[in-house]
C-alpha cells in the first residue's frame, strides 16, 4: 500500500502543481524529475523567530540547487540570485573555520548593519529541519502537503500572538532593552558633545555617540537596530522615550503585517484535475521503496574535516561537580578570580590507609566461648585417658 502511494502520488506532480497555481495564484513552483534531499529556506521575523519562505526536493547539494553546508556551490549562488544579500553559516561551520584563516565568515566585526542581527551564525534554519523531519519519510505529495499545514498553522499561531500584543515593539526587542538598563548602563557615564554627539564612558574606554544618525562606535546599535548600553545611558538620563530610537524593523505593526496573509488550502487529490500528464518516477526512487521494508532510514551527518570519523561524542554532565582553581587548587573559584596568588599550592591529604576492622564485643565473646569450650574438651580428653 505504501509503495502505491509513493508512485501514485509521485505520477501526479503535475497534477498537484496545478493544484497550487490555482488556489496560490501568486506562488512560484518549479517541477522535475529528481529525488533526493528536503530543503528549506526560512528568514527571521520582526521578534526574530523563524519565518518559512519555501522549501523543495532536491537531487544533490550543488550550485544549481542552491544549498550546501559551507561548499563553494551555495555561495556562488547567493552571489549569483542575491547579490546584494550577506550569507551567514551554521554555528558548527564557524567552529569549523577557526581552524582556517578566513574571519570574514567567523565574526561579527565583518558582517555589515545591514540585516540588522547580531547573530552570526543561521543556526535557525535548524529549527525548520528539526520541524519537517516526520515528513521526510512519507510519499511525495503528502510530504509536502505535510509541510504546508505545518506552515500554515506556525503563521496563523504568529498571527494570533500579534494581534494579542498591545505593546509598540516586539517583545524581544523589549527583553533586550530591559537587559541592557537593568545590568550594563549602570557602568556607563556620558558627556554632551553638542549636534546630538555624547561621549559615553564604559571601564575607562570612550565611546563616542551620535543620537540624530542613531551610530555608536561599538556598532552594536547600526547591526541589531536596537539602541546599545552606550547610547541608551544617554537616552535614559535624557528623559528621552527609548522606543523612538529603535528601528521600524521591531514594530509589532511590522510583525501584524508579515503574518497578515497565509498559504490557501488546496483540495486533495480526489479533487486534482488529471492533466494526463504523468510524471514517470526516477528508478532510485522505486530502488528505495523496495529496500525501505517500512523502517525508518538512518541518516548520518556529514562531518567537517576537523572531526574525526569514528569517534562518538559523549555528552559529560557537571552536575555535582566541584570546580577548582588551577593556581592554588582550592574550591569554588578559578584562575581568573585567584584570590591566592602567590601563596603555596594546596595539596590535599593524602587518603589513609584502611585500618583493618576490629572484632566487636559480641564476636569478642562468641571467640571467647568458643576458646574455653575448646579447652574444657580437651581437659576431659585427658581425665578419660587417665
Amino acid at each position: 500500500m505504501i509503495h502505491r502511494d509513493h508512485l501514485e502520488q509521485f505520477s501526479r506532480l503535475r497534477d498537484y502543481k496545478d493544484a497550487i497555481l490555482t488556489t496560490n495564484p501568486n506562488s512560484t513552483v518549479e517541477l522535475d524529475t529528481i529525488i533526493g534531499q528536503l530543503l528549506a529556506a526560512v528568514g527571521r521575523d520582526t521578534n526574530n523567530g523563524l519565518y518559512h519562505i519555501a522549501w523543495a526536493v532536491v537531487d544533490v547539494e550543488d550550485e544549481e540547487n542552491f544549498i550546501s553546508d559551507r561548499q563553494n556551490g551555495l555561495l556562488n549562488a547567493v552571489d549569483k540570485v542575491l547579490p546584494h544579500i550577506e550569507h551567514r553559516m551554521y554555528a558548527r561551520n564557524i567552529y569549523g573555520n577557526l581552524k582556517k584563516r578566513n574571519p570574514e565568515k567567523c565574526s561579527l566585526a565583518f558582517c555589515s548593519p545591514t540585516a540588522k542581527c547580531v547573530d552570526v551564525h543561521n543556526n535557525i534554519s535548524e529549527s525548520f529541519n528539526n520541524i519537517i523531519d516526520p515528513a521526510r519519510y512519507i510519499p511525495m505529495v503528502e510530504m509536502l502537503e505535510t509541510i504546508r499545514r505545518r506552515t500554515m498553522v506556525h503563521i496563523d499561531l504568529r498571527k494570533t500572538v500579534a494581534s494579542q500584543y498591545t505593546g509598540r515593539i516586539t517583545e524581544r526587542a523589549k527583553e533586550i532593552l530591559e537587559e541592557e538598563e537593568a545590568k550594563n548602563i549602570k557602568y556607563c557615564s556620558f558627556v554632551p558633545g553638542g549636534e546630538g554627539r555624547f561621549d559615553v564612558r564604559e571601564c575607562g574606554v570612550s565611546y563616542s555617540v551620535n543620537l540624530r544618525l542613531r551610530t555608536c562606535v561599538c556598532r552594536r546599535w547600526e547591526m541589531s537596530g536596537i539602541p546599545c548600553r552606550h547610547a541608551l545611558r544617554v537616552i535614559i538620563e535624557k528623559k528621552l522615550n527609548r522606543e523612538d530610537y529603535i528601528i521600524d524593523w521591531y514594530l509589532n505593526s511590522r510583525q501584524q503585517c508579515i503574518y497578515s496573509d497565509s498559504i490557501a488550502p488546496i483540495n486533495g487529490i480526489l479533487f486534482w484535475h488529471r492533466s494526463g500528464y504523468v510524471v514517470v518516477p526516477p528508478a532510485a526512487l522505486v530502488e528505495q521503496i523496495e529496500n525501505r521494508k517500512c523502517k525508518k532510514p538512518k541518516l548520518k551527518r556529514k562531518k567537517a574535516r576537523h572531526e574525526s570519523p569514528t569517534k562518538k561524542k559523549k555528552n559529560l554532565s557537571r552536575e555535582n561537580r566541584i570546580m577548582h582553581c588551577s593556581l592554588c587548587d582550592y574550591p569554588v573559584h578559578n584562575n581568573l578570580k585567584c584570590p591566592n596568588v602567590g601563596v603555596e599550592r594546596y595539596k590535599p591529604p593524602s587518603k589513609t590507609p584502611r585500618k583493618k576492622k576490629q572484632p566487636s564485643i559480641a564476636t569478642q565473646g562468641t571467640q571467647g566461648n568458643q576458646a574455653s569450650e575448646g579447652s574444657q574438651a580437651t581437659q576431659t580428653t585427658h581425665a578419660t585417658q587417665d
